[in-house]
């Protein structure tokens, strides 16, 4: 399998595209002004304490308070696990927090106790101590060599998650890993005696440094980025981590913008319909609300060859596939329920399942298969953790009060100057005459000298009235 990953560096945003034999399949976006908080840790002051709801909340500097449930105070030291909130916490105590699910909508922050700081190899717990090997490592001597190694350099108060890129390192790699690891632990700990509440005392790497730590590895192909500074960044980073992957590392230098190029602002888009076509002619029908998917599987123009049982699995076989690469790319989360078209045999129904767990397998966030209910739906689990491309890069509808999706200004602008940077590539010339409506001709306003030193040419902009109008056309 092809994988590559495809990064488009600007100073107000970062986009980070995962693909897969040419297909995209996961996809990050990071503003400048709402960079990603998971992973932080922080100094924060208990405010309130629910008994009834066995919870806290917490502040940690966000303009709401963050969410704290008992069971992620209490860790290994303790020696049961039905102490009341109200016997840990008193209102107003400090105390040691990480951010395990971002802010979303009317909802704090997701907090807890029990820390973990990821490095490169290994994954540092310092408030549990047991060894832990990630489930993605298969082959059995693999694991035992890890473990092993695992016993020998783990420090006896704290615990370690061995990584899936660990498979294969030396000892002395791990060995160095984690000693960087209790470097940044040290670190963290002094900052939490000597800053007031409530402050970040750790932040985790930005969206570049966590593609190179979460997703480069040696199944990875190649890395492509389009900033020689990064580049030059990453190339210095992987010097003395992963030497053996700096060669897979490519600065792209052609005007076209790196997104077009690759074909990703194409399936970006796809990935806000609703209606997902299949290959066979089959289709998908995904409706996301806030804590529920319904994917519905359709046979739609494929009508098969041979008989309806014959057609049904074939769709369905497609359907699996395309389904978990959605699942991926949009981020989805919570209760995720599968309408497969209906199969009699047990044996077809066994099979989408395996099917379901291998895909899966390929997937950085964590998700569980339940099984088929009674109802003939297929039911997954997937943790959320993060906001996924609907509200990383949509907004609510001010005309139908959020009953239906479009993309956010952000968004629109960011595929609008995506879209003139490629016409441009496309028709060399020393001027382009644009028309757009108000709010495109704002942004470009704020943009024209920018782009002109860029595209090295002319930009005449002009208001159309349209209420989705844009034209460019270029003149000599």
């Amino acid at each position: 399998m092809k994988k590559e990953i495809v990064i488009s560096y600007h100073d107000d945003n970062v986009r980070v595209a995962l693909r897969e034999d040419e297909k995209l399949v996961e996809f990050y976006v990071e503003q400048e002004e709402n960079s990603q908080k998971v992973g932080n840790i922080y100094k924060g002051k208990v405010k309130d304490i629910l008994p009834g709801m066995q919870a806290a909340f917490v502040d940690i500097g966000f303009s709401k308070n963050a969410f704290l449930y008992v069971g992620d105070i209490l860790t290994n030291d303790r020696e049961s696990n039905e102490e009341k909130i109200e016997k840990l916490l008193t209102p107003n105590q400090d105390i040691l927090v990480q951010v395990t699910k971002e802010q979303m909508g009317t909802k704090g922050a997701r907090i807890t106790c029990n820390l973990t700081v990821p490095g490169r190899y290994l994954v540092l717990m310092p408030f549990n101590n047991y060894i832990g090997i990630s489930r993605r490592i298969e082959d059995e001597y693999e694991r035992n060599r890890l473990k092993s190694i695992a016993e020998r350099i783990k420090h006896q108060h704290y615990g370690i998650i061995i990584r899936t890129v660990a498979e294969g390192i030396a000892e002395e790699k791990l060995h160095k890993d984690l000693d960087f690891l209790l470097g940044l632990w040290s670190n963290i700990e002094d900052n939490y005696k000597s800053y007031t509440s409530p402050s970040m005392v750790f932040s985790d790497l930005d969206l570049v440094g966590r593609a190179l730590r979460d997703l480069f590895d040696k199944q990875v192909d190649y890395l492509y980025i389009d900033d020689k500074t990064q580049y030059n960044k990453i190339r210095n980073i992987l010097s003395i981590k992963s030497p053996k992957l700096i060669d897979k590392v490519k600065l792209y230098t052609l005007k076209n913008p790196i997104f077009y190029q690759f074909g990703i602002d194409k399936e970006l888009q796809k990935a806000f319909d609703r209606k997902i076509w299949l290959k066979s002619g089959g289709y998908l029908i995904i409706d996301q609300l806030e804590a529920l998917t319904v994917i519905d599987v359709n046979t739609g123009k494929f009508v098969g060859s041979k008989n309806l049982e014959d057609t049904v699995i074939r769709t369905n076989i497609e359907a699996a596939a395309e389904i978990c690469r959605q699942i991926r790319l949009r981020d989805l989360s919570g209760i995720i329920i599968i309408d497969f078209i209906d199969m009699p045999k047990d044996e077809h129904k066994e099979l989408i399942l395996r099917l379901l767990e291998e895909e899966m397998k390929k997937d950085h966030t964590k998700g569980q298969i339940l099984g088929i209910t009674q109802l003939g739906l297929v039911e997954i689990t997937r943790k959320k953790i993060r906001k996924g491309i609907y509200n990383a890069m949509q907004q609510k509808c001010p005309t139908c009060n959020g009953n239906g999706r479009l993309m956010n200004q952000f968004t629109e602008n960011m595929f609008l100057e995506d879209k003139i940077k490629n016409y441009v590539f496309l028709n060399p010339s020393k001027a382009y005459k644009i028309k757009a409506n108000c709010p495109k001709l704002r942004f470009l306003t704020d943009k024209k000298c920018q782009l002109e030193e860029e595209l090295n040419c002319h930009l005449i902009l002009e208001e159309i009235k349209k209420e989705d109008g844009f034209e460019i056309m270029a003149f000599d």
